[in-house]
């Protein structure tokens, strides 16, 4: 254990500035004379904080160690001053902690020179009242300070309500002009069951802001839990090379999540890069505006039980140059886009990600005007195991002119095959199909291979299971028009196809599937040796040879079922393997 400290404290010195470790700065203690702060003795303890900084800028900086105990604050400390560096020091969270009993917040800091250096670490910060102001306001002159790793630390700071029903910081972290690293931050709003309620979430994002960085160069977030406030992240950025950094940084249960804003027109030097995230919120997720350079990779998405209507997990506004890999994107109780690409986006790319069944019917929307955005090789689907009833749905894809987004490689199985996969769905009040995504589902499941579309061939070969909807007379699973077609009439399963001299043949299975579960289907049509098959469940076959047997050559596009109320569904058809003779 003691060796796990040390390598912890030589980890956390590693990014700080080297001038902080290589200096031997002024030390004191908040409760040594003449601060003589007295903790757990309920006076206001202000005044003590105030010498003991004032001192410290006086000398040019310098360390303050805050003893354990119950620090109490009845109005907030403000100083300001040009120092090289200032250390404020407690002795671990929920030991070391300071009660802000006003409204105006705790402590205010304005250094007035830009090489300015601060760290913050191992102490709470707790409001004891509603609208207990800014619990931290840090300020210098906006530099680019490429000599020094970090120039503002706060690490291990809890910002947890003395009472979670009743009180609350306005503002949590108000900081500008810093290359800061906010390290293991914990804050939170208003929580408990009276807010749990549709209405008592109107009452719950009273607080503003935990996090927010304008302007800020190069800030790093990780390892933060944010819950509970109108905003969780705010980052503004201008025209200096600032690309911030969230890894790990964990956004929940906010009104908004994450929002990075960049202004002017000096390009980033390099991505912003989010790494290992979660948000879970209940207005918006993550929303990028004019931010040229990006690469969201390995978050988990999921709107909250209550979100709102237009939440979107990520919506970008004017973004380029983008790359969005690996991410999740869950269940939500409401259907709704995940990701939202709006005006003037443009080369972007969405891989490897996925979409969860519940989340939405319509996972991308791109609007007019994005250019040149692809998704691909990304899965669609539920899980299996959880939740036996939920079907799958058809991935409907926007239009957009200026190139069209997604036509093929939507989302290709990780199999070795060369078929894209390219589903169709009728466009509302037209016979035009209209572009999407079927299915596919990892190795994870034994119940089918993968998902893959067809288009067209002279043999079909179909492994699938689907479900049976007893209220529906005529079921369209499958269908290649003209090629052949896979139905469910009532309690038969049908492989409808025509042979080579263009009659209509049929194979079917009877008595399939009593009741709602999956059954398993085999279909055939193998030209090679004439044979044509149809399985269901174990329950019978249909078995056909002909000498002529054959599906005619066709190009088109795969229809699933088709049907506005299922959303390109009739039944469920869980995973497809569709494989050219």
């Amino acid at each position: 254990m003691k060796h796990g400290m040390i390598i912890l404290m030589l980890s956390g010195l590693a990014v700080w500035s080297p001038a902080i470790r290589a200096s031997a700065a002024t030390t004191v203690s908040l409760t040594d004379a003449p601060f003589s702060a007295v903790a757990d003795d309920g006076k206001d303890d202000a005044p003590a904080l105030q010498k003991a900084l004032e001192r410290l800028i006086a000398e040019g900086g310098g360390v303050l160690h805050i003893p354990s105990g119950q620090y109490d604050f009845d109005s907030r400390v403000s100083v300001h001053g040009s120092f090289s560096r200032l250390t404020i020091r407690g002795m671990g969270a929920s030991i070391t902690r300071l009660h802000s009993r006003n409204g105006e917040g705790v402590l205010k800091i304005e250094a007035g020179n830009g090489d300015a250096e601060i760290g913050i670490m191992d102490l709470d910060i707790v409001p004891t009242r509603a609208d207990a102001g800014t619990a931290l306001e840090l300020t210098k002159p906006f530099t680019e300070p490429d000599e020094v790793p970090y120039n503002l630390l706060l690490t291990n700071i809890e910002f947890r309500p003395n009472n979670n029903e009743t009180d609350y910081f306005t503002r949590v972290i108000v900081a500008g002009g810093w290359k800061p690293l906010i390290d293991n931050i914990n804050s939170s709003g208003l929580y408990g069951p009276k807010f749990n309620t549709f209405e008592g979430k109107r009452k719950k994002y009273r607080a503003e802001s935990i996090l927010t960085l304008k302007p800020s160069y190069k800030p790093r977030v990780r390892y933060c839990n944010l819950w509970a406030a109108t905003h969780g992240i705010v980052i503004e950025l201008t025209d200096a090379h600032e690309e911030p950094t969230l890894d790990g940084a964990v956004s929940v249960e906010n009104a908004h999540g994450i929002r990075i804003t960049k202004t002017g027109d000096r390009p980033l030097s390099s991505p912003v890069v989010i790494v290992g995230c979660h948000w879970n919120n209940a207005f918006s997720g993550l929303v990028m505006e004019h931010v040229d350079r990006f690469r969201l990779v390995q978050n988990c998405l999921y709107g909250a039980w209550d979100v709102e209507p237009d939440y979107r997990d990520i919506r970008l506004v004017d973004c380029a140059d983008g790359e969005l890999m690996a991410n999740s994107f869950w269940f939500g109780v409401r259907q709704r886009p995940l990701i939202y690409i709006e005006d003037d986006c443009r080369d972007i790319l969405i891989r490897d990600s996925y979409f969860g069944r519940g989340c939405s019917r319509t996972p991308v929307v791109i609007e007019e005007g994005a250019q040149n955005i692809e998704v691909t090789r990304s899965v669609y689907g539920t899980v299996y195991a959880m939740d036996e009833d939920d079907t799958f749905g058809l991935w409907e894809m926007e239009d957009v002119e200026n190139g069209r987004a997604l036509d093929k490689d939507l989302l290709q199985p990780g199999r070795d095959n060369d078929l894209n996969l390219a589903g169709a769905v009728p466009a509302p009040g037209s016979e035009k199909l209209k572009l999407g995504g079927a299915l596919h589902f990892p190795d994870s499941t034994s119940r089918a291979k993968s998902t893959l579309a067809w288009d067209g061939a002279n043999g079909v070969r179909i492994h699938a299971h689907v479900r049976i909807d007893r209220r529906a007379e005529r079921q369209a699973l499958l269908t290649v028009p003209g090629v052949f077609a896979l139905e469910l009439h009532f309690d038969r399963l049908c492989l409808i196809f025509k042979d080579g001299r263009g009659d209509r043949q049929v194979l079917q299975v009877r008595d399939v599937a009593p009741g709602r579960r999956w059954i398993p289907v085999f279909a055939e049509v193998d030209p090679e040796t004439g044979r044509a098959v149809l399985e269901a469940g174990g329950l019978g076959g249909d078995r056909r040879f002909a000498d002529t047997l054959r599906l005619l050559r066709r190009q088109a596009p795969l229809i699933m079922g088709a049907t506005e109320e299922c959303g390109g569904f009739s039944g469920a058809l869980d995973q497809v393997w569709i494989q050219r003779r």
